[in-house]
């Protein structure tokens, strides 16, 4: 088409026309940008709200590291807490059965150490009573309690 061809189709338009299509024509453009705009906005916060979900994720996924690395700890103080419990156990034990060999073998025991000995004897008793506590040291203690086979002597030093 050519220059006067052009010319003659917009002349054979009257200006009211004109002026509608032109109006078309732009609100056309002005409502493509607009919706290019708010879909680009709807973009932006998804991507923004994807990156935001990410590292929250990773987060998330290291938090639940380091609370399976606190429980393996937990878990490892734990046992050693009970080897330690097994090892005072044994070890209450022994001076219980020592001191009463000593009391019944003598055939007396001062009143501090008897006080000591109850004392140690009634700890072992309910500190240990989940390891059911040896019937053998409840037989000593018997025996030491026992005034025909030991005597308490002395007094108490308070």
């Amino acid at each position: 088409m050519g220059g006067k061809e052009i010319a003659d189709l917009l002349s054979g338009i009257s200006l009211g026309t004109f002026i509608l299509w032109l109006l078309a024509i732009v609100t056309i453009i002005s409502t493509i940008c607009a919706v290019t705009i708010k879909l680009y906005k709807v973009f932006t916060k998804y991507r923004n709200a994807k990156d935001e979900n990410e590292k929250i994720k990773n987060a998330s996924a290291e938090h639940d590291k380091k609370i399976d690395e606190l429980g393996k700890k937990i878990d490892k103080m734990c046992d050693e807490m009970e080897q330690q419990r097994q090892i005072n156990y044994k070890q209450v034990r022994y001076d219980i059965v020592h001191t009463c060999d000593e009391a019944i073998s003598s055939g007396q025991i001062s009143a501090n150490k008897y006080k000591s000995l109850m004392e140690m004897y009634d700890e072992y008793v309910v500190v240990f009573a989940d390891l059911k506590p040896n019937g053998y040291v409840h037989n000593m203690i018997d025996r030491v309690n026992d005034p025909t086979q030991v005597k308490i002597i002395g007094q108490l030093d308070e």
